[in-house]
């Protein structure tokens, strides 16, 4: 039998550049990951480069058949403390401590050399501020066991799937200043939802009930510890002219 010889011009280098809003900036260590997949929904084994392009934006290069339709999903985070892709980008899971992510999704032809694709927010991000401290200490802000997140995030599809695993994010502060005290990212449904977020500081607890979390917005507690009095923003998401934090 002949040996079968691959033919260069069958084959396209395809480079795809990610970009996310010119408001957020991506720190060193963003983890970026790519899912290919053919006209028939098929996911491709093929060879890939992911590397960064800027502080808004990353380059994904394939090795694909020229002249045909394909998909390419695509993720921004912090990674594997942040959120699982273990099971797939249409299949994400909240890790131990989830921040920032963008999800992308782009269904291009390989006849063209050079794509873009624009990444937006796929959480929802909740903030702890404090406008008085008068004592040191550290605390507990976090969504209450009563109101469980039950998601994952399909990037296929663009929005959230329930799952019956559930997960509680929290977030460990210390008092130190005023300003933002802690923060934490979750996925939330189309429409958003209603949680409750619950506040630990020495020996006190208090539960904000009914409090709305969405998609692409930052919903900020903004109060003081010692008479747990907290009133509700709602902004755009990261709306606060800081560089996306890397702290766990």
């Amino acid at each position: 039998m002949p040996k079968r010889v691959k033919v260069a011009w069958l084959f396209q280098h395809v480079l795809i550049t990610a970009n996310v809003s010119d408001k957020y900036k991506l720190p060193v260590g963003t983890r970026c990951e790519a899912e290919f997949y053919d006209e028939a929904g098929k996911k491709l084994d093929c060879k890939k480069t992911l590397a960064s392009a800027s502080e808004h934006s990353f380059h994904i290069g394939a090795d694909l058949d020229k002249g045909k339709q394909y998909t390419c999903l695509l993720w921004f985070d912090n990674g594997e403390y942040s959120y699982d892709i273990s099971e797939g980008l249409k299949k994400v899971k909240m890790s131990t401590k989830p921040t920032y992510a963008f999800y992308g999704k782009l269904v291009f032809n390989s006849d063209t050399q050079k794509h873009t694709a624009e990444m937006k927010p796929a959480v929802a991000q909740a903030v702890l501020k404090l406008n008085n401290v008068v004592q040191t200490g550290s605390g507990i802000f976090s969504i209450s066991e009563t109101t469980p997140i039950k998601y994952v995030f399909n990037v296929d599809a663009g929005t959230v799937v329930s799952v019956a695993d559930a997960y509680t994010p929290k977030k460990v502060f210390l008092i130190n200043n005023v300003g933002k005290a802690a923060d934490f990212c979750v996925f939330a449904p189309d429409g958003g939802m209603k949680v409750n977020l619950q506040i630990d500081y020495n020996g006190k607890a208090e539960n904000i009930e009914n409090v709305t979390l969405q998609r692409e917005r930052t919903t900020t507690l903004e109060g003081d510890l010692e008479t747990m009095d907290f009133s509700i923003i709602i902004t755009d998401f990261l709306d606060t002219n800081e560089q996306i934090e890397m702290n766990n």
